[in-house]
């Protein structure tokens, strides 16, 4: 997987983008409140394939989506790293299968937008400053909780130590 974008992804336009309720982080990933997860014609103009909920649950679902659910409570201490690595299990197999993801909470402010910035972080490679930017270019009121924020800044700093030991290892493992 990509790892340390230094631009934004070219196929997403640099102005902020939302498709309705739905704001477009990536391609395959999709950010919005509880409302667009039970949205029929939403989803289906997105391209949207699976709905991820953080906490909060769609009213209802619509066939044809893969819906799963992660208890997450919006609280400082709530276990953020288990969400983000349940999240990216789901995530990553949603792209196996050319899906698009849209990760909702109640009001897609704290908890979705850190789970979606986890993921951008240890999938891509992106700083956490990175990720929040890039998620705040497409959905500019996220506001993580300050417990999610310093979360996140510890799941970038294990991050930096695998891709710095994945990329050593590559380049021991690629000279012959």
């Amino acid at each position: 997987m990509a790892r340390g974008k230094g631009k934004a992804n070219p196929t997403r336009p640099a102005a902020a983008q939302e498709t309705g309720h739905t704001a477009v982080v990536e391609p395959y990933l999709h950010l919005g409140p509880c409302s667009a997860a039970s949205n029929e014609k939403l989803l289906s103009t997105a391209g949207i394939t699976h709905v991820l909920s953080i906490g909060a649950t769609p009213t209802k679902t619509v066939p044809g989506i893969t819906y799963t659910r992660l208890a997450l409570k919006d609280e400082p201490t709530a276990d953020l790293a288990a969400c983000v690595a349940a999240a990216a299990a789901f995530i990553d197999e949603a792209r196996r299968r050319k899906g698009r993801v849209i990760v909702h909470c109640s009001a897609a402010i704290s908890r979705s937008p850190a789970v979606v910035a986890g993921y951008l972080i240890t999938r891509e490679g992106y700083s956490l400053k990175r990720a929040l930017a890039i998620i705040a270019a497409s959905r500019p009121r996220i506001a993580p909780n300050e417990g999610f924020v310093q979360q996140l800044g510890d799941i970038e700093e294990h991050w930096k130590n695998v891709w710095r030991c994945t990329d050593l290892w590559r380049t021991k493992t690629t000279r012959a």
